[in-house]
């Protein structure tokens, strides 16, 4: 390769299978994509300082292996630093055990570089120009699998930072000044997202006040905590830009939800309590999700009503205060999308187009009277006392997709179909109860998808049958007491694929032939009389 004197572009598609460079690499002076260099055990490959003479260098470079350098001489043969046309660089090593400090002082990169991700890194510190303010151009930095780290370097001093990850750092159990530089006047001037992920010993998170009042993330806009299971520490108090703030497997943490307008996004999964005081504005939060929290401490009359910009609410898992805002849940006008998890008796949604109800166990009918006319999804899963759906005759006309599971008393869905529903999915499965299903389903011309299971007390289809123009794929099993298909089976054109399973009692298939178009057919355990050649489709008889 080394005669290959005017390359100029060399990419490599499969990093993994590489185990080195090839040798006499720094020849190639003319070379400005080099997308992957590898640093290899074996010495007939090119060593790191094979970079060096390679000035003309741009874009992005990934240099893997780096346990493998040859000690701090060679990694200065390398001249990151004068190859000023790189802008991302990741800097990877893959053996945690063998661990050279010296090496990784010697190569740093230019001052122009706008993205840094250094990982599998095992010192105990990182070098200190990894910090450095000379990065002036620095916009995203990530740290990942730093194992032997035990504190993190100055970020805060990166003047254009905007972006900032830190993964799998177990060394690390306390984040305080150091993190923010010490004296460091305007830490994180610029920084918009921050993420800390799988810090499994991290305890704690001192903030820093600078000294004239400004704390160190004025624009902050998005904060993600996720699997840090030891933090008990005090976030941020004053993050006046944060629109976004995510927390995820967080057990020991005290989120207090911040007291700004422009928070758009709360997702709270697991944590140990919830806090809010009276005078936090929520009417700019759009999404809003609480998982499994322990403790939700606030004023909890009109709490809905400062959701008037709400569209999606899902609280799972928090029934000690889901169930004090239920009376509430109507005046959420702004409502599109519900999933909520408590032992509800009775409950009522109001301008959802989305709605997914699960283990309500008390729950016995929906008000759905006031079920609003723009739901289009809905999900009812896991309501043992549910034994009807419906409270008056039809279902909302802007509904697309119905799914019922694990409704144990489900006795009836509604009285019928409207003729002009916008139904295209119909998922009716273990209503052990349901004796039959809607009239009106003949009506349904954009159903696409009907698939019913475990449903042992079904006996028929509605009189009307099943003559949908668009029905694609009909799904039958485990009902003990469906005798037959309705008649008509045959007109269905638009049927592609049937399957018929485990019905004890189902004793003939198809009477007046199959659908023309039909392209998948299953059956299964069925105790049917008639031979297959006498079903009467041209398709199987040939």
């Amino acid at each position: 390769m080394e005669n290959l004197t005017n390359l100029r572009h060399l990419k490599s598609s499969n990093l993994w299978s590489l185990k080195g460079m090839p040798p006499h690499l720094g020849t190639l002076t003319n070379l400005q994509t080099l997308s992957y260099f590898v640093v290899g055990e074996d010495s007939g490959s090119s060593r790191v300082g094979e970079l060096g003479p390679l000035l003309h260098l741009r874009g992005m470079l990934h240099i893997s292996g780096l346990e493998n350098v040859n000690g701090a001489a060679d990694a200065a043969k390398a001249n990151l630093t004068g190859k000023n046309g790189l802008d991302v660089l990741l800097m990877e090593w893959n053996n945690s055990e063998i661990v050279d400090p010296d090496v990784f002082d010697m190569l740093q990169p230019p001052s122009k570089l706008k993205e840094l991700t250094v990982r599998g890194y095992n010192g105990q510190k990182l070098p200190t120009w990894i910090a450095n303010p000379s990065f002036c151009n620095m916009v995203i930095v990530r740290l990942e699998c730093c194992t032997g780290c035990t504190f993190l370097p100055p970020l805060g001093q990166l003047v254009s930072l905007k972006k900032l990850i830190i993964r799998r750092m177990p060394g690390v159990e306390t984040v305080g000044s150091e993190f923010h530089g010490e004296g460091w006047l305007r830490p994180f001037q610029l920084l918009e997202s921050l993420s800390f992920e799988d810090m499994e010993n991290w305890k704690n998170w001192f903030p820093v006040e600078t000294g004239i009042g400004i704390d160190g993330f004025p624009h902050l806009n998005k904060l993600f905590l996720k699997r840090c299971p030891k933090l008990e520490g005090k976030l941020p108090g004053n993050l006046p830009s944060l629109a976004k703030l995510v927390i995820e497997k967080c057990d020991q943490l005290v989120v207090s939800i911040p007291s700004r307008q422009k928070l758009c996004e709360l997702d709270i999964n697991g944590c140990k309590e919830v806090v809010r005081e009276s005078e936090v504005d929520l009417t700019s939060l759009r999404s809003m999700s609480l998982y499994d929290i322990s403790k939700i401490t606030h004023p909890t009359v009109g709490f809905m009503q400062r959701l008037t910009r709400t569209e999606d609410l899902k609280v799972v898992g928090c029934k000690e205060k889901i169930s004090l805002w239920r009376d509430e849940l109507h005046q959420l006008t702004s409502l599109r999308c519900l999933e909520i998890e408590d032992s509800f008796e009775h409950l009522t949604l109001v301008g959802e187009e989305t709605g997914q109800i699960r283990s309500c166990d008390a729950l016995e009918c929906l008000s759905s009277d006031k079920l609003p006319e723009t739901l289009e999804h809905l999900e009812i899963k896991e309501c043992g006392r549910l034994m009807s759906l419906s409270s008056k005759e039809e279902l909302p006309q802007a509904l697309k997709h119905l799914l019922i599971s694990d409704c144990g008393k489900l006795e009836s869905i509604t009285d019928r179909f409207h003729d002009n529903t916008c139904l295209e999915s119909i998922k009716i499965i273990d209503c052990p109860k349901l004796k039959s299903l809607p009239e009106g389903l003949c009506h349904l011309t954009n159903l696409d998808n009907l698939h019913i299971s475990w449903c042992d007390s079904l006996v028929s289809f509605p009189g009307g049958g099943l003559r949908t123009s668009n029905l694609r794929d009909l799904t039958v099993t485990l009902c003990n007491r469906l005798e037959a298909f309705p008649k008509g089976m045959n007109y269905l054109s638009s049927l592609h694929r049937l399957s018929i399973s485990y019905c004890e009692v189902f004793t003939s298939i198809l009477e007046d032939g199959f659908p023309p178009n039909l392209t998948s057919l299953f059956i299964w355990n069925l105790k049917v009389s008639k031979p297959l050649f006498k079903w009467g489709s041209p398709l199987l008889e040939s």
